[in-house]
């Protein structure tokens, strides 16, 4: 740790999260949590938050979206190679 060195942070505790129990933010040098802003920070660190809860289902469905993509495209290729030959 370096002396002298002051930061300012917002930690978030959220409830019912199943991956995160409180999220620490640091903010910007020569910014304040004053009331005023408070309610503007929160949101936007809430915004955060939910914003990364979302990622990993949005990849989970683009992957068995390709999956099943593949695979019909597969059989479908596979069908064209075989239909003649049995013909």
């Amino acid at each position: 740790m370096v002396k002298g060195t002051q930061k300012q942070m917002v930690v978030v505790k959220t409830a019912g999260n199943r991956y995160y129990e409180e999220a620490h933010f640091v903010l910007r040098d020569g910014q304040r949590l004053t009331d005023e802003a408070e309610p503007t920070m929160l949101a936007e660190a809430n915004r955060i938050l939910d914003e990364c809860m979302r990622t990993p289902r949005r990849r989970r469905m683009r992957r068995v979206t390709a999956f099943f993509v593949g695979l019909v495209l597969g059989a479908a290729l596979a069908l064209a190679v075989a239909l003649p030959a049995l013909l």
